[in-house]
């Protein structure tokens, strides 16, 4: 007996079934052998919320499985290579770059806002120019420190037809709002959640955010490893990709 031309078809798919049963299987049975797995996470500052709402995500979607969190507090170019190199799970970044070793996806957009004295006359302002401030020097990270907000920033500078006079260097957003409402003059592009962070909401704040017009977006990536499977980089991208309600609401 010999199998027709459509059952020696069929038989080739029925073997690609079977083989793809065992390695779900094999999967399984070591979920269920380590049920507790720490997930080490770098982040940028304020994605807390998304953080938490992306781990309950897997929480539910894996119920046998015990996901411990462990952040890394380590600036972003170390946080790039330590994902590269397997020593992170993944990284939760603001206009994250591309480099080898590594898979970006762009999950969700970020509005950027304007940071600047409450003092100055563009602060009455619903929303701000980027061109209006020119005669400002600029605060951002040093390129050295954080890479792709450095660059996203000159960018968006030179996309409205000048060239930024940067000041010294910025360090976290809290503390730059903090010396821009206090210091010499100047200003900051800034992811717009960060005034809420460092607690703008308050009547006695020195700094102002304002919108920016025309406004300006960057993107928030899933960073990982390109040996990590697709499978597994598939369920990150659905859990902390997610826009639902914050964990808690």
């Amino acid at each position: 007996m010999r199998l027709t031309p459509d059952g020696e078809r069929l038989l080739v798919e029925a073997r690609a079934v079977l083989a793809a049963v065992d390695r779900v299987t094999a999967v399984a049975a070591e979920l269920a052998a380590t049920p507790s797995r720490v997930l080490r996470i770098g982040m940028s500052p304020g994605l807390g919320a998304r953080l938490a709402r992306g781990l309950e995500m897997l929480r539910q979607t894996n119920s046998d499985l015990d996901i411990e969190l462990e952040l890394v507090a380590i600036p972003v170019v170390e946080q790039l290579a330590a994902v590269a190199r397997g020593e992170m799970d993944l990284a939760l970044l603001r206009a994250a770059p591309a480099g080898e070793g590594l898979q970006v996806l762009e999950l969700w957009p970020e509005p950027v806002a304007v940071a600047l004295p409450a003092s100055h006359p563009l602060a009455r302002r619903p929303a701000v120019r980027l061109r209006d401030l020119t005669d400002l020097p600029l605060r951002i990270p040093a390129r050295a420190c954080d890479p792709p907000f450095h660059d996203f920033a000159l960018d968006a500078c030179r996309a409205e037809g000048f060239e930024p006079r940067l000041g010294r260097p910025a360090c976290d957003a809290a503390d730059t709002l903090v010396e821009i409402g206090n210091g010499p003059p100047a200003w900051a592009l800034i992811y717009a959640d960060a005034g809420s962070v460092a607690g703008l909401d308050t009547e006695t704040s020195k700094a102002s955010v304002r919108r920016l017009d025309p406004p300006l977006t960057a993107r928030g990536c899933l960073v990982v490893s390109t040996a990590k499977a697709q499978a597994c980089v598939q369920s990150l991208a659905a859990a902390f990709g997610s826009t639902g309600p914050k964990v808690g609401e």
